[in-house]
């Protein structure tokens, strides 16, 4: 995120719990408890409200506090995001990950297997592929399989698609064309949904743009968020 700072941006990035640095909760958090815990942090650092920018679950998590706190969400990013996880495809696909977390090593394999879906093939070949591949394993082969089996169950439920009319931040969904995770159409259809939103595909990405498509990426969210209005995004009216 060095390219929002040296726009000027004040760039915070929490680690969310049980994620990164962050130690495992001493209970299981759903998506709106992890926006709570947002909400808590902007009060902690002295923060009216903030631009957010989430990537998958982040994107729902930027969701939520957007829907049930707006005073404190300025901008709003959404990448690779969802409002719910009611599909049946989707509904299977997270018993089969919950049952793959529940092995000793459910983390590890789980990241070995999804990588092809987690960035684009071209990237992963790259040197810089390689090394984001090398830290990502690094990562999985130190989380906690229970937690993350557990956090399968918690998220499930998660589906605001009635509420999204709630939203009142100016939103940008941003999807993956070959998100192996969410299928390009729900991110159109997430857009669709939320009043006066913009919606931009990222052509080529898997379901980490950050990574495989950074240029593209940052581009798009910089020009979102520095106020410029010719971002080439469509205006998408709800239906």
């Amino acid at each position: 995120m060095s390219f929002l700072r040296q726009a000027g941006f004040r760039v915070i990035v929490p680690d969310l719990p049980g994620h990164g640095a962050s130690s495992y909760p001493d209970r299981m958090l759903d998506v709106q408890a992890f926006a709570i815990g947002l909400e808590c942090l902007l009060d902690h650092l002295g923060l009216e409200s903030a631009n957010l920018v989430g990537l998958s679950l982040g994107g729902a998590i930027a969701l939520s506090m957007a829907i049930d706190a707006p005073s404190r969400v300025g901008k709003l990013v959404i990448c690779n995001g969802f409002s719910n996880l009611a599909a049946d495809d989707v509904v299977r696909r997270f018993e089969l990950w919950k049952a793959a977390f529940q092995r000793g090593d459910g983390a590890t394999r789980w990241f070995e297997e999804m990588w092809p879906s987690l960035v684009s093939a071209d990237y992963a070949q790259t040197e810089d592929g390689e090394i984001a591949y090398q830290i990502g394993h690094a990562h999985a082969a130190g989380a906690d399989s229970a937690f993350l089996a557990r956090l399968c169950d918690e998220i499930a439920n998660f589906d605001v698609r009635r509420r999204l009319n709630l939203v009142r931040s100016e939103t940008l969904v941003l999807q993956s064309d070959d998100d192996g995770i969410h299928p390009a159409i729900e991110g159109q259809r997430l857009a669709a949904m939320i009043p006066g939103a913009r919606f931009s595909a990222l052509p080529g990405s898997g379901h980490h743009p950050n990574l495989d498509s950074a240029r593209t990426f940052n581009w798009a969210l910089l020009r979102f968020l520095s106020d410029h209005n010719e971002l080439d995004a469509a205006q998408v009216a709800p239906h």
